[in-house]
């Protein structure tokens, strides 16, 4: 009898425990979710703290005194780099050197302001900076902008070499109108790669504040040069480019997948796999891939993106309005010859990496492909 009472004590308290995390693990889910939606941005000309607690400042994975992370915290005098607040908190991240960096939520009444530019040499802050962005990168923490395109909303619009304003690349910037791919947020910022008119990839950040979301049903195409926008194409207003997500396809593609195959799987520089798989509709095929997702900072399986249309109906055309069945001259009009590669069957374009090719049948536009070729086809 004896026993049997405590065997009951021992169960009951099992399911105490069990409950009291479970409720704390969703207290902490609630305030994560709320914290995203209502935290206010910290400046980030002055957004460098020190920690000025008398003993260890634990880390929070949640703005709530009941999500605290025991076996994490800081000490005083650490440098932490602030993000965003909310609830009495500030989310905070800490890089101890380049291997080593943590995130999360710190009391932010044990925190004080300081001018790290007098303070500390803003050359390692800035590495600092990058390599936390980048650790975040690779682990999943930096989330994906809903459109992969953006374009310049100011004059002049610096790009920086980690998301604070306090590290400019030198002499790199680009102006308004400039179009680039916006690949990761964080921090204020997007994380933004800009090609040249010469194919070059230049890649940095750029305040989230001096860009906007391009949109071809609202924003002209005025430039005589290619540019990446040129690498789009258009039907009823829905449209999708190379670069775009596929996980955001519905949005450029209004009809249903008729099928899709694995193409296969190629070796790259940086020890992964680029994966290709077809995916055929009715008036357009797409190829989506991870290719160069590491030149992205993205891991091997982050968000795929389209790396290849064909179209070879005159359903979708180009921004430029070229489709299917347009006389080849119609072509040069709306892109310049100097720029094209001509054969009698073909009308190519390139922009680094990426081709644009109008094939021809009796001097007409029979298909357009574009894209980034697969290893082997270039």
């Amino acid at each position: 009898m004896k026993e049997c009472i405590i065997l009951k004590f021992i169960f009951l308290i099992s399911i105490y425990l069990y409950s009291s995390v479970a409720f704390a693990n969703d207290v902490c889910g609630n305030y994560g979710r709320e914290s995203e939606a209502s935290q206010t941005y910290i400046n980030p000309d002055n957004n460098s703290f020190e920690v000025i607690s008398t003993k260890r400042l634990h880390f929070f994975s949640s703005p709530n005194k009941t999500c605290k992370i025991k076996d994490l915290f800081l000490v005083p005098g650490d440098i932490i780099t602030g993000h965003t607040e909310y609830n009495g908190y500030v989310s905070a991240s800490y890089a101890k050197n380049e291997s080593w960096s943590v995130t999360g939520w710190l009391d932010k009444s044990q925190l004080k302001h300081i001018d790290i530019k007098s303070n500390h040499p803003i050359k390692n802050h800035c590495e600092l900076v990058s390599d936390l962005a980048a650790t975040q990168a690779f682990s999943g923490g930096l989330k994906t902008p809903s459109n992969a395109f953006a374009t310049a909303v100011k004059t002049k619009v610096m790009l920086y070499n980690a998301p604070d304003r306090n590290c400019p690349k030198e002499s790199t910037f680009i102006i308004k109108g400039d179009n680039v791919y916006a690949l990761k947020k964080y921090a204020g910022f997007i994380l933004a790669q800009y090609v040249t008119t010469s194919g070059k990839d230049v890649f940095g950040w750029i305040p989230q504040s001096e860009l906007k979301e391009f949109n071809p049903t609202t924003t002209l195409h005025n430039s005589t040069q290619i540019n990446i926008i040129d690498f789009i194409v258009i039907k009823n207003k829905k449209w999708i480019g190379i670069g775009s997500f596929y996980s955001n396809k519905l949005s450029g593609i209004d009809e249903d997948e008729t099928g899709s195959s694995y193409i296969g799987d190629f070796p790259n520089g940086a020890g992964g796999l680029y994966k290709y798989t077809m995916h055929n509709y009715k008036d357009i095929s797409l190829v989506s891939s991870n290719a160069n997702y590491d030149k992205r900072q993205y891991t091997i399986d982050d968000d795929y993106i389209i790396s290849a249309i064909n179209i070879e109906t005159p359903a979708y055309s180009t921004l430029r309005g070229i489709k299917v069945g347009d006389p080849a001259d119609k072509v040069f009009q709306a892109y310049t010859a100097n720029q094209a590669q001509i054969t009698p069957e073909k009308i190519s374009y390139t922009l680094g990496d990426m081709y644009l090719d109008f094939t021809l049948k009796a001097n007409k536009v029979a298909s357009i492909n574009m894209g980034i070729p697969i290893p082997g086809e270039e």
